[in-house]
């Protein structure tokens, strides 16, 4: 398990195994610069830290930047955490206009 500033993660996902879970601390608002867990998977048991609760996963980090791109987009680091909280929050990808407006 290891730490890691969250914009750092999404903007360096591939450095990381897909597997990976990323556990935030309880009861916070998610920001760019929080702090975040990484813990790999081992199985369906795997969890983070007392007093964290699960994000999403590496996986997810790059499913949502590869959407970003397939639309089109050279997404700012802003626009890939946006997207990102989107997705973790709502289980569904972003509309890219509410990134950039209408394209």
């Amino acid at each position: 398990m290891g730490k890691a500033i969250l914009e750092v993660v999404i903007d360096e996902w591939e450095k990381y195994p897909l597997s990976t879970m990323l556990f935030v601390p309880d009861g916070l608002e998610v920001t760019p610069r929080m702090e975040v867990f990484l813990v790999p998977f081992v199985n369906r048991l795997s969890r983070g830290p007392a007093g964290t609760r699960y994000y999403l996963g590496i996986e997810q980090i790059r499913d949502v930047v590869d959407a970003l791109k397939q639309e089109g987009l050279d997404p700012t680091a802003e626009q890939k955490f946006l997207a990102v909280k989107h997705y973790a929050e709502n289980d569904a990808f972003i509309d890219p206009t509410e990134l950039c407006g209408p394209m």
